[in-house]
């Protein structure tokens, strides 16, 4: 696992992770294996693609480096490396869907090659796999029927069922998901769905972004008896919201508008800096 990767080690041995991620720490300690050397590409690496996504998309830049650093730097560049660089190259694949292509070849081969730099690099071939019959109704059509297995308890019935896989999720069941977690995923879902309902109907980019959004919770809500595993899946489709806030901000047209969204998104992720700090 990833997790394990810290400064005081970085110049270490890592045979045990995914072969991708191995390539890029030897390129990097060809450069150097100090802390500062670590550091710099940790932060390098998230900026530059925040700059290439916003400038592909017409985005608000500054937005996008707020929620980044309030929301996902803590936890996925200081600590969860693997599944950070994972939600990367996820980031750039969907901001590919905006020029209206839908041949596979035009995010597939990262797809197919991201497992490589973490196992959660299998939701990007998901969710290309995905796009061409994926819509805002058909991804809230399988929340509704997410929340039925779930009531159901089938998705914990199905996993008890298969020791092998209850082997591999059963440490998963320490950091149980809150009724905390619930809501306030749920509460973000639902202020995408507000504005792709009232203010981007008509824009596809973003009706495509909502959908994969809310596919995502849908998976979330699917493994939520698996405490580590919920959350991890959760996060990695939450990356959206770096593509999705940023571009709603830009395309207020007007000053007090973008503000006042602007000012709503500083209230939404303050808070959570504070937790991950």
């Amino acid at each position: 696992s990833t997790e394990v990767l810290s400064l005081e080690n970085f110049s270490g041995d890592y045979s045990y992770v995914e072969a991708g991620f191995r390539f890029l720490l030897s390129i990097i300690r060809v450069i150097g294996s100090s802390p500062f050397v670590y550091n710099f590409f940790m932060i390098l690496m998230p900026v530059w693609t925040l700059w290439h996504v916003t400038k592909k998309l017409r985005s608000d830049y500054l937005v996008a480096l707020f929620v980044f650093f309030t929301g996902f730097y803590i936890p996925y560049f200081l600590n969860a490396i693997g599944q950070g660089l994972a939600m990367l190259l996820f980031l750039y694949v969907m901001t590919g869907w905006a020029n209206g292509n839908n041949k596979f070849f035009r995010g597939g081969w990262i797809a197919i090659l991201s497992p490589l730099l973490h196992k959660s690099g299998f939701f990007i071939l998901l969710s290309v796999i995905s796009r061409s019959f994926m819509s805002v109704n058909k991804a809230l059509m399988f929340f509704v029927v997410v929340f039925l297995l779930d009531f159901l308890s089938i998705p914990t019935m199905v996993v008890s069922m298969l020791p092998l896989l209850e082997g591999i999720l059963s440490y998963n069941f320490i950091n149980q998901v809150s009724p905390l977690d619930y809501f306030y995923r749920l509460a973000l879902v639902a202020f995408v769905i507000v504005l792709w309902r009232f203010y981007f109907r008509d824009d596809r980019f973003f009706r495509l972004m909502t959908a994969c959004y809310v596919f995502g919770f849908s998976l979330f809500f699917l493994v939520s008896d698996f405490g580590e595993v919920a959350l991890r899946v959760s996060l990695f489709f939450r990356s959206l919201e770096l593509i999705i806030f940023p571009y709603v901000a830009s395309r207020l047209l007007k000053v007090s508008n973008r503000i006042a969204f602007t000012l709503l998104v500083v209230v939404i992720y303050t808070p959570i800096w504070f937790v991950n700090a």
